[in-house]
């Protein structure tokens, strides 16, 4: 045996391997656990068993892999007093579809998936090799329903696969689509052709780090053998048929675990909020507005909506509650990862602002920076993500900054109206940065606490009012 790492169950076979190489190497090993024994005896029995079956020549092969299945299952059934009707009979065949008849009597034929339904497998437009174009168009007809999450949408991609997707949603069959305006690839015209045909879209039209970039398709079927593709493939002509691409077909049969995490993914997805109804109008306003952004001659605001967690929740409540009391200068203080900085500081800041009477909301939040001392990327956009309200900018956090009227300034230049603080409290800079600048009328300053002997030492400013959040929340 090589050095590695390994994961398999420990057998006579392998105790004996072990045994020789002990005196080079060391191994470790650990019990195994009852939450995962079926799954990893099952399939070690399973290799066990293919192999022997492979052993035995094509003549007797089926014949003596149905005799040692009923076997098996005949013991199995003794030691844990289980059924036996799962035991296969002679003289061996394969159920392929149950078909409906039609109106004759005659049956009605389906068409089947070229690869095979118990069948995971690479495909990579590779000559020689099945494409992905005729992949998919052979899995339409069987399907139940389909779910496609896909990035980029072109008529190019969709028009191969419209008459089979329009017979699809004929028969009453759930179409439902996901897909975005990142850098403007996806066609009004190939949303429109599936709407057309009976398809319901949802778009996602944020362009900031968050975007959609996944491309699956899943197609759902009653009988249980589901299949998915997740890859690389957008919904275009080069993706699926020339592009140098790599996408998994994966099976609901032998890969049940990943087509359900698929399934639930997509679901979630399609119930957030950041995913809205396909409109012709938005759609092309949402376009021209990425375009514009793009150019640098405006500012979008990003569509996904601001959760706080409870303990955020608890912190704003301290902080109102200080202010209320007439305290304007507050300390924020929490361990490392747990919101303060860059985007969660900026929600919070942003949902304070809209919950604090009107006197109480105009609070100015320092910008924090990382512990190398450089500035946050961008954190102008964080908080206009933050403020819905255009007219409350104006008098908020930015203070007088209008953010459809300015381009973004470089990264690493000094904001005007934007203090930059220190995370380290005992920083000689954050006592000259502490200084409440006249056009505030209150500020919160974030900070991380210093840990001497299991105390925490805050900042000596006693101007400041703490906020303290004593643990990180469980993630």
């Amino acid at each position: 045996m090589e050095p590695g790492i390994y994961e398999v169950l420990i057998t006579e076979a392998l105790r004996t391997e072990l045994g020789l190489v002990g005196s080079r190497f060391d191994e470790k090993v650990r019990p195994l656990h009852s939450a995962e024994a079926a799954d990893r005896i099952a399939l070690h029995l399973s290799r066990y068993v293919q192999r022997a079956l492979d052993s035995v020549n094509d003549r007797e092969r089926v014949h003596a892999g149905i005799k040692l299945a009923r076997d098996l299952i005949t013991r199995i059934a003794q030691v844990i007093e289980s059924d036996t009707s799962e035991a296969p009979v002679e003289p061996g065949e394969v159920l392929r579809a149950i078909l409906e008849r039609r109106p004759d009597g005659t049956p009605a034929p389906i068409a089947e998936p070229l690869i095979p339904l118990l069948d995971t497998t690479l495909l990579t437009n590779a000559p020689g090799d099945p494409g992905l174009l005729h992949q998919l168009d052979a899995e339409i007809e069987s399907s139940d329903a389909i779910d496609v999450v896909m990035a980029f949408i072109r008529r190019s991609g969709i028009n191969p696969l419209l008459s089979s997707l329009r017979r699809h949603c004929e028969r009453g069959k759930e179409l439902r689509v996901l897909t975005t305006i990142y850098t403007g690839s996806t066609e009004r015209h190939a949303l429109e052709q599936l709407i057309d045909i009976g398809a319901q879209v949802r778009i996602s039209y944020d362009v900031s780090t968050t975007r959609l970039h996944a491309k699956a398709w899943i197609f759902h079927r009653r009988s249980g053998f589901s299949t998915a593709y997740v890859g690389s493939s957008n919904l275009t002509h080069s993706a699926q048929v020339t592009g140098l691409e790599w996408n998994i077909r994966a099976s609901a049969a032998r890969n049940p675990d990943i087509i359900a995490k698929c399934d639930a993914v997509f679901e979630s997805y399609w119930q957030s909020v950041d995913f809205v109804d396909y409109d012709s109008d938005r759609f092309n306003k949402e376009n021209e507005r990425a375009d514009r952004t793009d150019s640098g001659l405006t500012v979008a605001l990003s569509p996904i909506e601001i959760r706080l967690e409870p303990f955020q929740e608890r912190l704003l409540e301290r902080i109102a509650l200080s202010r209320i009391r007439g305290h304007h200068r507050n300390l924020l203080v929490a361990a490392t990862g747990t919101g303060k900085t860059r985007d969660h500081l900026l929600e919070i800041s942003a949902r304070d602002h809209h919950r604090m009477p009107r006197p109480l909301s105009k609070v100015s939040l320092r910008q924090p920076t990382a512990r190398t001392q450089r500035p946050l990327h961008n954190p102008r956009h964080h908080r206009r993500t933050n403020i819905r309200c255009i007219n409350d900018m104006q008098h908020g956090i930015l203070g007088p900054y209008r953010p459809s009227l300015q381009k973004p300034r470089p990264h690493g230049r000094a904001q005007p109206n934007l203090p930059v603080g220190r995370s380290n409290p005992n920083n000689a800079v954050r006592q000259r940065n502490l200084r409440r600048p006249q056009h505030h009328k209150n500020n919160v300053t974030p900070a991380t606490p210093q840990r001497r002997h299991g105390r925490t030492k805050p900042s000596g400013n006693k101007h400041l009012r703490l906020a303290v959040s004593p643990t990180r929340p469980s993630r």
